[in-house]
């Protein structure tokens, strides 16, 4: 690699040449003709196994299973399609995170209206068994106000809902969630940053 404000040297181009004219991107403008993400594949070790977790989670953020085939399951939304493909032997060895790690680099990230929405789908999960790595609170990313949870699934791929906050929280919300933390074995669950 370059210095940080060159791309490899393979390439030999400024990224100064590839930003958009006169800070538009920057102040909140988006480009007339932006590519928006149609799909995402992932490669799971065991598809029986992750299309009832996808099933579960991705069911109630208003996705539908639109195909099931020996070798994959695809989730439909208005917008965006997620594959889940039986996957061969990994390409990429990469372990699963632990609930220690400070931010989670690598993960999938859904935006819900709202904070009561996060949490009513947490609920709903918490009650099929399925608990989260990092419990729904506030946190500072993507930006201050913003709410999340954070869940693994069968291969350890972690999924986030995130909504951003309209009001400060309720005392009586973070009493629970301290609650849950606590009882569940706070320790593995980790900060976000």
């Amino acid at each position: 690699m370059g210095s940080s404000s060159r791309l490899p040297s393979t390439i030999g181009t400024s990224s100064s040449r590839l930003a958009p004219r006169s800070g538009a991107w920057s102040q909140g403008a988006r480009p007339r003709h932006a590519a928006e993400i149609g799909h995402l594949s992932l490669e799971v070790s065991d598809l029986d196994r992750s299309v009832p977790f996808y099933d579960l989670l991705l069911g109630r953020l208003g996705f539908r299973r639109a195909s099931r085939a020996p070798e994959h399951a695809v989730y439909q939304s208005p917008a965006f399609a997620l594959w889940l493909l039986r996957g061969a032997p990994p390409r990429v060895s990469r372990h699963p995170p632990t609930g220690r790690e400070p931010v989670l680099a690598e993960h999938l990230a859904f935006r819900v209206e709202s904070p009561q929405r996060l949490h009513r789908i947490e609920q709903a999960l918490e009650r099929e068994g399925v608990y989260p790595l990092f419990l729904g609170e506030e946190r500072p990313e993507p930006r201050p106000g913003s709410v999340s949870t954070t869940w693994l699934d069968p291969d350890g791929f972690a999924l986030e809902l995130f909504a951003l906050r309209t009001s400060p929280p309720a005392p009586a919300r973070r009493r629970r969630q301290a609650s849950r933390a606590a009882d569940r074995g706070s320790g593995r669950r980790a900060r976000r940053s």
